[in-house]
């Protein structure tokens, strides 16, 4: 059984604990912990093909809020053995982009090239309507960055945080067995 570390941050304005408490509760239920400005759940993930089982990934989930002070402080240390960074935020304005570049520079500093997911949460826009953000801008700053990939909450699209995990599980563990990333941490040391 693999282990994954994963790291997901709120930005600003962006409500984590709403958008991934039905995923901890559903698939990390009682191995769930709150602790300085961060909480961290863990669960286990199965992918068949065919009905048959090719992997099993062993997943830490840890969450926080771009913009509490402590998590500022302590990033470089929540970022310590993880395999994938989420990002999620609700805007496109400079200092929302200059926060998550400071993430990932920090990030890509510590653990080399480990895929970064950045999610636009589009559920309490009216139409949850891609057209409010700036996309040219958006597309360049996910391109300049070399992020594995750019994905959308949306409501009007009946795409939920949950569904994007268990899709971003899956594209990781894709990567793990093309064996473009590289996989072999034992997380309890972590702990």
């Amino acid at each position: 059984m693999v282990h994954v570390k994963v790291v997901c941050v709120g930005m600003k304005g962006v409500d984590i604990n709403k958008l991934t408490d039905p995923l901890l509760t559903r698939h990390l239920g009682s191995s769930y912990l709150k602790n300085l400005g961060m909480s961290l759940g863990r669960a286990k993930f199965q992918f068949f093909e065919r009905g048959k089982k090719v992997s099993e990934l062993f997943t830490h989930m840890w969450r926080m809020h771009a913009d509490s002070i402590v998590m500022r402080a302590m990033f470089p240390r929540y970022i310590v053995g993880a395999n994938i960074l989420i990002i999620i935020f609700k805007d496109t304005k400079i200092s929302t982009f200059s926060e998550m570049n400071e993430l990932i520079r920090i990030t890509r500093e510590q653990w080399g090239d480990i895929p970064i997911f950045l999610i636009a949460d589009l559920t309490e826009t009216r139409k949850g309507s891609r057209c409010n953000f700036d996309e040219a801008y958006l597309h360049r700053f996910y391109s300049n960055h070399k992020c594995t990939d750019l994905l959308y909450l949306s409501r009007e699209e009946n795409i939920d945080m949950e569904n994007l995990f268990i899709n971003i599980l899956g594209i990781y563990d894709a990567m793990r067995h093309s064996c473009r990333l590289n996989v072999g941490s034992d997380m309890r040391d972590i702990f």
